[in-house]
């Protein structure tokens, strides 16, 4: 947010600021609501036994507001976020995630809604699956599989496990 600031034309400290203030104040002022049925999806893989992380490029408190109470189903050491990471890099944040989670990259599965994430995931050999209802994957996508839903990423990924 602060290079979109810069931009449109702030001076590097009022960027600065801005940022600061985005972060601090936007998720409470104008949190979204998650999406339907996000808490069910992610009890049904917790409950399968998957152990679930977030790798993002937005900030911690983007997440927390727009997870709420759903923030629960996540490891805590992999909820790795802007605030959190040493590397711009989605890949290099993947590779984290595997590694908190003591696992090889290619037993994870990332999930994400654009093809900036699709690239990390391949640059990070970790799995990969779309979602065509968030903001840069379509349903005519087919380098990946792509879901159309939130309860889809649960069937997707509960029957690749099988």
């Amino acid at each position: 947010m602060k290079f979109f600031f810069l931009a449109v034309g702030f001076p590097s400290e009022y960027a600065e600021k801005a940022f600061a203030q985005y972060k601090e104040t936007f998720m409470r002022d104008y949190a979204p609501n998650p999406f339907p049925q996000v808490g069910e999806m992610l009890s049904k893989l917790t409950s399968a036994g998957l152990r679930l992380g977030i790798a993002t490029s937005n900030v911690r408190s983007n997440v927390d507001a727009a997870l709420g109470p759903s923030m629960r189903f996540f490891e805590p050491e992999c909820i790795l976020t802007k605030d959190d990471t040493v590397s711009e890099s989605k890949a290099d944040t993947l590779l984290l995630a595997a590694k908190r989670l003591r696992v090889e990259t290619i037993e994870t599965i990332y999930v994400g809604d654009q093809p900036a994430d699709w690239r990390a995931a391949q640059t990070a050999r970790t799995n990969f699956l779309g979602v065509s209802y968030g903001w840069g994957i379509s349903e005519e996508d087919d380098e990946f599989p792509v879901v159309r839903n939130v309860m889809d990423i649960a069937e997707h990924i509960l029957n690749e496990a099988t």
